[in-house]
Formats: structure tokens, sequence, C-alpha cells
């Protein structure tokens, strides 16, 4: 017999049978039934997948990877997601398609031994269904500095113990009975006799002069200050700071900052999570500027809507920061004042 007509009207999968012709479809064997076969197979897959994707039931996710540093890894990278895996360049992105909703693992794989991700690997995103989410990979890579050494200069390696020595026990030395050599005292064989001549007696005679006295004046001695030394900006900033913001025309809503040391390229970086009731947006802080009291970043969005490109500047002000939000022209936008997280 011969296979039926596939028509794909809408989101359903219709079979036309108009093309059978009756005086040669008992003639055509096995060749007939496998093409009714193939022709059953795909109808029944447009059945299952098609509503999958016309009633939004899978959402994208695109991976942007950016890696700076020196002896970048020209090869790239790969990105795996579930049982999923792309290739990515060290500067690239990559898309997603498909993706069931909710949380998922995205690891990045394929990294050479100079290179690292100071954010964290593997990380998390959340998908929602008809939306295209966002996650951002920032890769280091250092040179001839591999990971592991970076691990042996944070982790610290075992303590050696040395094995105890066997002190020896002291032996005895046996007394030697020698006797003194004898003291021989000789006379003198002639008496000399000496004459005694007393001296003339010398009489010293002082003469004081009256003077003016004279009394020195006491010195004060000078004031000792011991200063303790001023941790720089990049020593006051490391640790995880909070705030609550409350930027115009939004209500108000925590801010969560973390900065922490660069183990490779020296200085600083951080993260940024602005937590609402409603939306929820994470950034990468790269540091722009670091003075003696104050630091200003960039923020450059991960994952969320949320505006990006942002310039925050930060201020000590005793014990706290003063966070000072810029729009992208420079012009100032809110205040907050971050306290340190216990």
């Amino acid at each position: 017999m011969d296979a039926p007509d596939l028509v794909l009207v809408g989101a359903q999968v219709m079979l036309d049978y108009r093309a059978f012709r009756p005086s040669v479809h008992t003639h055509r064997g096995w060749r007939s039934v496998k093409r009714c076969f193939l022709a059953g197979l795909l109808s029944l897959a447009m059945l299952v997948l098609l509503p999958l994707r016309v009633a939004g039931q899978t959402g994208e996710l695109r991976v942007v990877v950016v890696t700076s540093g020196s002896d970048l890894d020209r090869n790239g990278y790969v990105i795996a997601l579930d049982t999923l895996r792309q290739s990515v360049g060290v500067n690239s992105s990559a898309l997603f398609g498909w993706v069931k909703p909710g949380i998922n693992t995205v690891t990045l794989v394929d990294l050479a031994e100079h290179c690292i991700v100071p954010e964290g690997n593997p990380r998390k995103v959340t998908v929602l269904a008809d939306h295209v989410a966002e996650l951002r990979f920032q890769v280091v890579c250092g040179g001839e500095r591999s990971v592991a050494a970076l691990e042996r200069e944070v982790m610290p390696g075992p303590q050696l113990v040395p094995e105890p020595q066997l002190v020896p026990e002291p032996q005895e030395v046996p007394e030697l009975d020698v006797a003194p050599p004898p003291v021989v005292v000789r006379e003198a064989e002639m008496a000399l006799e000496l004459e005694v001549v007393p001296a003339p007696e010398v009489v010293v005679e002082s003469v004081v002069v009256p003077g003016p006295d004279i009394v020195p004046e006491p010195v004060a001695a000078p004031d000792v200050v011991v200063r303790s030394p001023v941790p720089t900006m990049n020593d006051f900033s490391v640790g995880q700071w909070v705030a609550t913001v409350e930027p115009p025309n939004f209500p108000a809503y925590p801010v969560r900052i973390t900065f922490y040391p660069n183990q490779v390229v020296g200085g600083i970086v951080g993260i940024a999570r602005y937590e609402a009731q409603e939306w929820s947006c994470s950034y990468d802080l790269l540091l722009e500027i670091v003075g003696d009291d104050d630091l200003a970043v960039t923020q450059r969005l991960t994952s969320g809507h949320c505006p990006e490109g942002n310039v925050v500047v930060f201020k000590r002000e005793g014990d706290s920061l003063r966070g000072e939000w810029l729009r992208p022209d420079k012009r100032p936008w809110f205040e907050a004042t971050f306290a340190r997280s216990r």
C-alpha cells in the first residue's frame, strides 16, 4: 500500500489517504509497509514535540564567556548543560534551546591549567518558560601559574614532624691518679738591702672663685605617639556588605555585595545581588579605580533583567561603605550606606 500524504495544519497532524490507489496497493510488498511505518513515526514525533513548543513548556539559555588576563586558552571551552554540550570561544556565547524550566546546572569544562573561574564553577541558573535566561562566566588566565599552584598558595600542606633523635647516654670518664708537679722554692743567693727614702710633702691650696649659680632648665621629653597602620581600601573592602536601597520610583529592597582578593592578577573583584520581591539580578563587579579611601566598579549583568554598565563608587566612612550609583551618562542616580555583614 502507498504511504498516506502528511498534512500539518496549525498544531495538529492529519493523514490524507486520498492518494491510495486500489489497483496497485496489494502488489508493493515490503517497500510499501516500510513507507507506512516511517510516516507513522514522523506523525507521532510531531504530535509529541510540537505541542511542547507551542504551549510554552520550554525556555532558552544564553551562556556568555568573558576571558581576561594573559596567555588566553585559544582552544576555547565546552559548556555542559545537563547532558547537552556546546563549544564556545574565549570571548563568545552559546544559545541552548528547548531548556526545561526551573533550576539548571551549567559547567564550563575544558579549561587550561592556568585559567580559573573566580565566581565558581559549576553555576546554577533559573530558566523560565518562553524566556531567554542569560548566564556569564568570568575566566581569568594567569600565564604560567596553574590552578594547582594557586591552590598550594591558599591551602597549606601537611606539617612534617621530624623523627625524634636518640641522645646517647653519657659515658663515665675514668679518673687518672696523677700527682701535680712539685713546686720548688729557691732562696735568693744574695740579699738586697733597699733604702726607703720618704717623699716630700706637697701641699696644694685650692682657690675658690665665686661665680654665678647656673641652674639648667628642665627639658620636656617629646610626646611619643604610636599610630596603628591604616588598612588600604583593598584590604578594608574585602568581605560581605549589606544595605537597603531605594532608587527613584522603586520600592526599597536589599542589596548584598561581596569583595574578595583576586589571587591571579592582584587587587580585588566582587559580586552583587539585588533581591526585590518580584525579581532579582546578579552582577559581576569589575574594578576600575582604587584610591586611599574610595574605589569605583562597573556592574556587568550575569543573571536577571536589570540595567547593565552602571558605575558604582564606594567611599569609606568609618566602619561603613557609602555607595553612590551613577547612570550610564555618569549622572548621580541614588545612594546607600553598607554595613559589614555579621
